[in-house]
């Protein structure tokens, strides 16, 4: 089996500080990583929907580096701190982004992220 790192530059910094690959290619398949909400800079917005817009934002840039795009997605797992207060916001961003026909897609509260600022995280499988 040969795997392929798809890495968009603006995400070395998180390869190389916590070991790991934004999407790793393998034959037609795309998994992409847990995307955050991390900015070019390398900041997190504290704002909620910022935080979206740049989850989808950083799956875009994967998908992108991969010849793909969010029509390519196939199934999609979303990881919230308040998914019940957050869940309305969250899918009016997502619909800019992801349209028919959709990806799975199952969301799901969890206590913490890997920083504390977040308040989301998603993955993702495409087919190219």
């Amino acid at each position: 089996m040969e795997k392929k790192m798809i890495m968009p530059p603006h995400l070395k910094a998180l390869h190389d500080n916590w070991h790991f690959s934004p999407g790793v290619l393998v034959g037609d398949t795309l998994y992409v990583s847990g995307a955050i909400g991390y900015l070019p800079d390398g900041t997190i917005p504290r704002n909620p929907t910022a935080q979206y817009i740049a989850c989808f934002e950083n799956i875009k840039a994967v998908l992108e580096e991969a010849g793909a795009s969010f029509d390519n997605l196939v199934e999609m797992k979303s990881y919230h701190t308040d998914l019940q207060h957050s869940l309305a916001d969250f899918a009016e961003i997502r619909d800019r982004y992801v349209t028919e026909p959709f990806p799975t897609w199952t969301a799901i509260g969890v206590r913490e992220l890997s920083n504390r600022d977040l308040v989301v995280e998603i993955d993702g499988v495409a087919k190219l």
